[in-house]
């Protein structure tokens, strides 16, 4: 089922257990009762997001590239220096998806989901013993999406994670300034 199917299942007493994300399991929090039971940082799992970009796009404009990751990375140095402006944003933003949560869980959205900036970013995709943080995370997710019939074989996370990117964004000081700035 669709996440909105398990939000009325669970409101309808028609299901016991679910699997559900952000920002849906707020609602289910909220509106049915909903406890939830494991996260996947409770469960040893770390499921990172991704910025993607088409191979043949990034080989040929790689500064767009970095100039998107540096307005990117403000955004979130912001977001996380003005946490009241955010939440409100992102309040509007859910509620004009069909989304509506409680300020509370706007709040818990920001406590519980970590975000890195630029210098923590390049950390940990630095690839000192020829895998990174990033590549075990992405490798974990391959496995057990191999596992469940989602993938055919287990891609090799160097074939599609790269720093390059980020790596230009430290190299040019405009870029990197801006990225760093929370204004």
């Amino acid at each position: 089922m669709g996440q909105a199917e398990i939000i009325s299942a669970l409101s309808s007493n028609n299901t016991e257990l679910a699997g559900m994300w952000a920002p849906n399991i707020y609602t289910v929090e909220e509106k049915a009762g909903a406890k939830v039971l494991c996260s996947g940082k409770e469960g040893g799992a770390v499921v990172p997001g991704a910025l993607i970009a088409r191979g043949d796009y990034a080989k040929e404009n790689p500064q767009n590239v970095a100039k998107f990751l540096a307005v990117y990375l403000r955004a979130w140095k912001w977001m996380n220096a003005n946490k009241p402006a955010a939440i409100a944003m992102m309040k509007d933003f859910y509620a004009k998806g069909g989304v509506s949560i409680s300020e509370a869980s706007m709040k818990k959205e920001f406590d519980t989901r970590p975000t890195f900036d630029l210098g923590q970013q390049l950390k940990m995709m630095e690839r000192k013993n020829s895998n990174s943080q990033v590549d075990a995370w992405f490798a974990q997710i391959s496995v057990f999406m191999r596992e469940t019939g989602a993938l055919p074989t287990i891609p090799q996370v160097q074939d599609f994670v790269t720093d390059d990117y980020m790596k230009l964004v430290q190299a040019d000081p405009k870029l990197r300034e801006f990225a760093n700035n929370s204004k």
